[in-house]
């Protein structure tokens, strides 16, 4: 998975991350979403100061 962050975060941090599915309020029931862990294996700085990185997810679950 790519995510883009504001944080800095190392290569081989484990991260636990939520994931709506949704475009939806959330407020609103019934929204799936995705709960995981995963292992940072890239760290790219951006230009606009954010950073790209990448995670092979490890195990996951939907709520």
């Amino acid at each position: 998975m790519y995510l883009r962050t504001q944080r800095k975060v190392q290569p081989g941090q484990t991260l636990f991350i939520v994931v709506r599915m949704s475009t939806a309020s959330l407020v609103q029931a019934g929204i799936p979403q995705l709960a995981a862990f995963g292992h940072v294996v890239r760290m790219e700085p951006k230009v606009d100061g954010s950073y790209g990185i990448a995670l092979k997810l490890v195990n996951h679950r939907f709520l």
